[in-house]
């Protein structure tokens, strides 16, 4: 019997269409975990997820914060640049800039926080994460 096939979706960089990539989360099968635990989506379509912290909130209930990097170090060339992507492409979500996604306990997603409304400024907008990237963890004080 030959294992099943399937084609991976290739998603190309909105700032520089011949940079691709494969993307095919799958079903967690790639991942070991000891025997008798199973691997199960909490989330998908995440913009990369870099750091996630927990938030009770009351009894048995609980958030989950997520932060998306937004992106990775700059190319140098352009292709990750979160200014460059609101000027060429404006009113867009920028995936160029983080921002936190708050989901509940069942991976139903809440609200979004922090999300730079000015990429092209130093601060990014009001109340909101660091405009220029990276980001990389998240955590809470008590």
């Amino acid at each position: 019997m030959l294992p099943l096939t399937v084609n991976a979706a290739v998603v190309a960089n909105p700032l520089c269409p011949a940079e691709t990539a494969l993307y095919d989360p799958g079903n967690g099968q790639d991942i070991s975990v000891p025997s008798g635990y199973v691997v199960s989506v909490f989330a998908s379509g995440l913009n990369f997820p870099t750091g996630i912290a927990f938030r009770a909130t009351n009894g048995v209930n609980f958030e989950v914060y997520v932060l998306e990097s937004g992106h990775g170090l700059p190319a140098g060339n352009n292709c990750n640049d979160e200014a460059v992507f609101q000027q060429r492409f404006p009113g867009q979500a920028n995936p160029f800039t983080p921002d936190i996604k708050v989901f509940s306990r069942n991976g139903r997603l809440l609200r979004t926080l922090g999300k730079p409304t000015d990429a092209t400024t130093a601060t990014g907008g009001n109340n909101v994460l660091q405009p220029h990237g990276p980001a990389v963890d998240i955590a809470f004080e008590n």
